[in-house]
């Protein structure tokens, strides 16, 4: 393992409130979910819009955007979920006697088109049709968290005691599982990431676990160690992870190569007397060559490395 010095510029965005507690970005949309509302940017626009929350959909557990052109855009609440297409708001209540929603990514769904894929807090997933509100139960154990590419692969970890594993799908219909027995007890999944055919993942006490490939085994990441928030820094199996690591009175994004080579590439300091910086999310923007991080309590921080394009944003 070898490391080499690098750094990205950047800097938090203004006007965006220090409650962030989920970020997504696909197909050049970003969103940025607070406890009350959802902060959005479009491809081609340089400022962030506001937009309320739909009735009974707080607070804010989940975001996804829909992997095509003119996407659908999900919110999840722990008792409602909204998607909105175009001007359009659909709203579905969850049943009072069944486990709040944790979780929810669009995925591919049998036949054609996309589905969304809700996680509930008790681990169990469904699949959901907007387009006729048929929903189906996936017959995955113990799912403890989601992740979608950019080209629509779905990534489900689950640590069901008898075969924990990651299964991963391009169609819904066929699986694919790949055996990760660290999942079995572990604490936690600090951070999930796919691109392409790889997938990470970030497990409390145990470390950080790389795939890249449906056939290759998940290895352990050393220049990772104590990461929590995950995310490649592209679409394809060979893409540099970045994660978020947290040595004392300090926050570090780290980036590594496919072969192991690591750079730290943002150093978030703490003035003194501050509360420490905590790194809960971090989502790659291809479409503007930026990385977005959320910062518990503080906001949201993008950065973005040698000429990235992107502007300013207000």
């Amino acid at each position: 393992m070898s490391f080499t010095s690098e750094t990205w510029s950047g800097g938090l965005v203004a006007g965006v409130p220090a409650d962030v507690r989920c970020v997504v970005v696909r197909r050049g949309v970003l969103l940025v979910g607070t406890e009350h509302e959802v902060l959005m940017l479009r491809a081609g626009e340089q400022h962030l819009a506001r937009r309320a929350l739909p009735s009974g959909v707080a607070p804010i557990c989940a975001l996804s955007v829909e992997p095509r052109r003119g996407p659908r855009l999900a919110i999840g609440a722990p008792r409602a979920i909204a998607v909105l297409d175009g001007d359009a708001v659909g709203t579905r209540r969850i049943d009072p006697s069944a486990a709040p929603l944790e979780d929810l990514a669009w995925g591919p769904s049998p036949g054609g088109g996309w589905a969304l894929y809700e996680m509930s807090e008790e681990g169990a997933l469904d699949r959901t049709h907007p387009e006729t509100g048929v929903i189906e139960e996936i017959p995955i154990s113990l799912p403890v968290a989601l992740a979608s590419a950019d080209d629509g692969l779905l990534a489900v970890a689950s640590m069901d005691p008898e075969a924990p594993a990651v299964w991963t799908t391009r169609d819904g219909a066929t699986w694919t599982c790949r055996p990760l027995p660290e999942l079995d007890g572990m604490m936690g999944v600090h951070g999930f990431a796919v691109a392409g055919e790889a997938v990470a993942i970030s497990l409390a006490e145990e470390g950080v676990f790389v795939s890249r490939g449906l056939d290759a085994p998940f290895t352990r990441c050393a220049a990772l160690d104590g990461a929590t928030a995950l995310a490649f820094e592209g679409d394809g199996p060979a893409a540099p992870l970045l994660g978020a690591v947290h040595p004392e009175f300090a926050e570090n994004i780290v980036r590594v190569e496919a072969d192991g080579t690591a750079a730290r590439v943002v150093a978030i300091e703490t003035p003194v007397g501050a509360a420490e910086p905590f790194v809960s999310a971090l989502v790659w923007d291809a479409s503007r060559s930026l990385l977005w991080a959320s910062i518990d309590g503080v906001g949201l921080l993008r950065s973005a490395p040698g000429r990235a394009r992107g502007g300013q944003l207000s």
